[in-house]
């Protein structure tokens, strides 16, 4: 009789704690929901005549579904359209430059086309389509949410979207920094406030910092901790961003590159290997797929403090050794901001520049690179056309009306190679329009051109 008393409340607690999660989530899928709802409304299910001629009922029918298999929580959303509508997914993939004019559509190809950033088949906006909101945020969020999406198809017969997330997956309030191209999260609670303040005379001179609340605390270079990358040169930085973490009795502050904000992330299962990690809290997934470590800020300082300290004096050393060296009157370090939506462009330019003495801050988008500017002023712009959330002329047009940053060179980089975008470009104060695809040689020739009088470092 115990053990199954104890049975039926093992039971009883699961089913609560599977609730609450479903509830949950399908609170943070309402948006997404929705929008596969319309999606199937507009772009699924036919006409009447369309209907009545292949046989079915005048009336369509979309279904969404979710249950629980074992530790997962499904999710469908159905109908009884036509399914996918490559050639319509195929001319406008062909009108964008996404797909040659003679390539051969298939299934998963089609379905990559539907999940892309800014892709829609809708030829204007309405209530229920066309606003620039695609299947690429459905997919993200579901990713965020520790789940993966899959979408199946049949011809003439329908469509239908399938979630699965873990349920066992969690949800927790994380900080995201970045750390020069690392990106790190922090459990929200243990944030106590942050600061910024002028840059630091020297990259690694200070050890501690000055708190009116708690008094002197021990201040590190986040990169320091995590064996992440060094601090941007003195002469980029205007400012110090410092994160300030604390529990009772205990508080320590990290210099960081830039705060991303506040996240409710899904967390995972750190496994037996990864659970033996010092100062590793779990992980979680971005919404672009990857895993973010979330760390206790606390333990990263008590465990690995020596070692961060012991590179901070290194690199001390080193930047007064290369401060004394004698160095041509005028040598400056060229910084140029790379503005462009595919990691592969931001990459291979990063390169190139990066070979030619030229210190290089990448941006995904525009909010991205107007947000890197508020603590760096670059001496060239290049940037792409078309990106998520801001494109490269609202971009021009930002930078334009900012007296702080008006006189900024700015070159366009897209592969829109026509006289309209280069018109727009022109009225917009762009400097000067490359598309693409461009020769490296190119580029640096007329990179150089805005430099002439700057000697490389």
């Amino acid at each position: 009789m115990q053990n199954l008393r104890s049975d039926y409340f093992q039971r009883r607690q699961a089913w609560r704690t599977g609730m609450g999660f479903r509830l949950r989530l399908l609170e943070r899928l309402a948006p997404c929901l929705e929008h596969m709802v319309r999606n199937a409304v507009v772009h699924g299910i036919e006409t009447v005549p369309e209907r009545l001629a292949s046989g079915k009922p005048p009336t369509g029918e979309i279904g969404v579904a979710i249950q629980q298999i074992g530790q997962h929580v499904h999710i469908d959303v159905r109908d009884d359209g036509m399914g996918l509508r490559k050639d319509r997914i195929q001319a406008k993939a062909i009108a964008q430059g996404l797909l040659a004019r003679d390539a051969d559509l298939n299934d998963d190809e089609a379905v990559a086309l539907l999940i892309r950033s800014g892709f829609s088949t809708s030829d204007d906006v309405n209530m229920f389509s066309g606003r620039g909101v695609g299947m690429d945020v459905v997919q993200s969020e579901v990713r965020a949410m520790g789940g993966h999406l899959t979408v199946q198809s049949q011809r003439g017969r329908g469509l239908r979207f399938s979630m699965v997330f873990p349920i066992t997956t969690g949800l927790t309030q994380v900080v995201l920094f970045r750390v020069g191209d690392l990106i790190f999260g922090a459990p929200r609670a243990m944030l106590l406030q942050v600061l910024q303040q002028p840059a630091l005379p020297a990259p690694a001179a200070a050890k501690t910092l000055q708190l009116p609340e708690h008094g002197e605390v021990d201040l590190f270079w986040a990169g320091d901790l995590l064996e992440g990358p060094d601090p941007a040169p003195l002469e980029i930085r205007h400012l110090e961003t410092i994160a300030v973490f604390g529990r009772p009795g205990s508080v320590v502050a990290l210099q960081v590159t830039e705060v991303l904000g506040d996240r409710e992330m899904a967390v995972k299962d750190l496994g037996s290997q990864l659970s033996k990690l010092p100062a590793l809290v779990t992980v979680s997934p971005l919404p672009t797929g990857d895993l973010v470590l979330i760390y206790d800020p606390l333990a990263l300082a008590q465990v690995y403090g020596k070692v961060a300290r012991r590179r901070q004096l290194t690199r001390a050393a080193t930047h007064q050794h290369d401060a004394a060296q004698v160095r041509p009157a005028g040598s400056v370090q060229i910084t140029i901001l790379v503005v462009d939506d595919s990691i592969t462009v931001r990459r291979v330019t990063q390169r190139l520049l990066t070979r030619e003495s030229m210190h290089v801050v990448l941006a995904n988008n525009g909010l991205d690179a107007l947000d890197k500017m508020k603590t760096l002023r670059p001496d060239l712009i290049l940037s792409d056309i078309e990106m998520p959330h801001m494109d490269g002329f609202d971009l021009v047009r930002a930078v334009r009306a900012d007296p702080r940053s008006a006189d900024i060179p700015v070159i366009i980089i897209s592969s829109r190679v026509g006289q309209k975008h280069r018109d727009i470009a022109l009225a917009l104060g762009v400097n000067h329009y490359l598309g693409k695809p461009y020769s490296e040689e190119a580029l640096l020739a007329l990179v150089r051109t805005y430099f002439r009088e700057k000697t490389l470092t």
